[in-house]
């Protein structure tokens, strides 16, 4: 019994140490997209789940992206077009709205304490992003991770909102929490199924 409280001790100073150390992660290894990958969301206080699912590939303009669907009980609630580029991940439209410029959502590779900001258009609506980079372990019901957190305060005309995401590598977004005024919904990760499995 102490041998295996010890050994847990001593990987979770290994963890921290790791943590710590950790500089740079590469983009596509944080958020990996393929056609068929599923994430199952427990929302925090709901009994609902939330799944996040890549259902094709459709282009947006000129570029390539990804489309991702969220749902509650098999109704889709949002969907997004997202592109991997060489310097980082890119959300090019939300539901019908492209987001013009594209707001770069995770940089590569994304640094410890790095911050961007962009100014853009969610279809006639202008709005400006403030991103934040580190690096921390999170525990959600899928398991422990060292995770790429980014910090986003998001302002579109009187609203603002801030979300923060946790990115695990080969998993992709493990937590993510939405703050609008006094409400805040939490989202954490049950289970991740790659394409083909």
């Amino acid at each position: 019994m102490l041998r295996a409280l010890f050994a847990s001790v001593i990987l979770g100073i290994c963890t921290l140490l790791t943590l710590s150390a950790q500089e740079s992660v590469n983009a596509t290894e944080i958020y990996p997209l393929a056609i068929g990958h599923k994430w199952t969301y427990r929302i925090v206080g709901q009994e609902d789940r939330f799944v996040v699912t890549v259902k094709s590939k459709e282009k947006v303009g000129n570029q390539m992206c990804f489309r991702v669907e969220a749902s509650i009980k098999d109704k889709v609630l949002a969907v997004e077009q997202v592109a991997i580029k060489g310097n980082g991940v890119y959300r090019y439209k939300m539901d019908e709205d492209e987001l013009v410029p594209p707001i770069l959502l995770i940089k590569n590779p994304s640094k410890q304490n790095e911050t961007w900001k962009q100014d853009y258009k969610l279809g006639k609506k202008a709005a400006s992003v403030t991103l934040h980079s580190s690096f921390e372990g999170v525990t959600v019901p899928a398991g422990k991770y060292l995770a790429l957190v980014i910090n986003c305060d998001v302002t579109e005309g009187d609203t603002k909102a801030k979300t923060t995401l946790w990115f695990a590598p080969k998993v992709g977004l493990v937590k993510q929490t939405y703050e609008v005024g006094k409400n805040i919904l939490t989202l954490e990760l049950e289970k991740f199924e790659p394409a083909g499995k």
